[in-house]
């Protein structure tokens, strides 16, 4: 390919940067150079431009380097747009996190015009003679993308046998696999993924998603602390790592792990209400108490008071009966009129046998609420408790 002919999108947020790889690009003999500044607006120039290399920063705002990759890959027009990927960062992890997206090359900060020029040839070769392993590869994702799953693991098998110390291939049989819920058969092909590749860090995350699939924690955990080890501020992550602790009733861990999330995602409402339940779920609930306080002001009384009658709820199942009355009393601190909070407190008193203080509570939800039947029920049982 002609480099006249030949159309380079640089993706850059630092100016000084991209104007440095456009000028060692430009000196290199290519002559049709593109920019941009971040991965959002890299899509629209891909989107309108045929695009033949991506030189591509890692960390950008907006959107990043490895998330426009990832963009790119599930996409059926541009899935094998040759994409490099220059980062700054020399952590290893980090590195192997982007290989595993399949990026098809990357270089360190600062570029030099010698790696630049290698790595540019390396895509040309590689696009004008593909090997037998590349156009099988390149083949099984075309038909794993337009969903003709037999087609995509033909080729798959293909290019596992034309390249057997190779990854990919064995990464999207066992993604085939699943998508035909033969798990036992994704578990292998993925497993077998992993073991060429030291870390996959998608594989280890498919893998996660069949053991999520199956409810069996201890597996789920074995993966993702896996993962971790590469990505210790993901905040999903650490968040499946606390609910799966949960479940096992490792509140120490799960508290860890789901504090992590929220201290990497704080000022996600969205998020921080997701973990919100996962502290409830997991028993955790001054945690819970803490974080919900957190996201609203002194004035929003309802929505405080419904919540600590909750916890309260959740509490009393436990046999928590003192954590339980102090939520329900702060509750009614806030809303002294709510009927079921009111009605709540009665049952715990009457559980422990606090039989008057139970009927006052349950006479002030009949002044309040006279044709309530479970306050009329409540109270029939107490002063059948109080005669015996």
């Amino acid at each position: 390919m002609l480099k006249k002919n030949f159309t380079i999108l640089i993706v850059e947020d630092n100016y000084a940067m991209r104007r440095l790889l456009e000028s060692m690009v430009s000196g290199l003999g290519y002559t049709n150079i593109l920019s941009a500044e971040n991965g959002a607006a890299a899509w629209t120039v891909i989107e309108e431009e045929e695009i033949n290399v991506i030189l591509c920063d890692l960390a950008m705002p907006v959107m990043n380097g490895l998330e426009l990759l990832n963009k790119l890959r599930s996409s059926k027009q541009f899935y094998n747009v040759p994409f490099i990927m220059i980062t700054g960062t020399d952590n290893q992890s980090k590195i192997m996190h982007t290989l595993q997206a399949e990026v098809d090359h990357y270089m360190i900060k600062p570029p030099t015009v010698d790696k630049l020029d290698k790595l540019l040839k390396l895509v040309t070769q590689q696009k004008e003679n593909p090997s037998k392993y590349y156009q099988a590869v390149s083949a099984g994702k075309y038909f794993y993308l337009n969903k003709n799953m037999p087609k995509a693991l033909q080729f798959f098998e293909a290019a596992a046998r034309f390249q057997p110390d190779s990854p990919v291939p064995f990464f999207y049989m066992g993604k085939i696999f699943k998508k035909n819920r033969k798990d036992d058969l994704a578990i292998t092909n993925f497993n077998k993924c992993i073991s060429l590749s030291g870390l996959y860090i998608n594989a280890l995350f498919e893998l996660a998603d069949i053991y999520s699939r199956r409810k069996d924690d201890k597996l789920i955990i074995s993966v993702l602390q896996r993962v971790i080890q590469l990505l210790p501020d993901d905040a999903d992550v650490q968040r499946n790592l606390g609910v799966a602790y949960g479940h096992l009733n490792n509140k120490e861990k799960a508290a860890l792990h789901l504090q992590n999330a929220v201290k990497f995602k704080r000022g996600d409402k969205i998020f921080l209400a997701k973990i919100v339940e996962d502290f409830i779920s997991a028993g955790l609930y001054d945690e819970a108490d803490y974080l919900f306080l957190n996201q609203y002001e002194e004035e929003d009384k309802a929505p405080i008071a419904s919540f600590w009658n909750r916890l309260g709820t959740c509490l009393r199942k436990e046999g928590a009966f003192n954590k339980a009355r102090h939520f329900y009393i702060s509750a009614l601190k806030y809303f002294p009129q709510d009927k079921q909070t009111n009605l709540n407190l009665a049952h715990l008193l009457t559980s422990e046998k606090n039989f008057d203080a139970a009927l006052s509570y349950v006479n002030k939800v009949l002044r309040l609420f006279s044709d309530c039947k479970e306050a009329k029920k409540l109270k029939e049982e107490i002063q059948l408790a109080l005669r015996e």
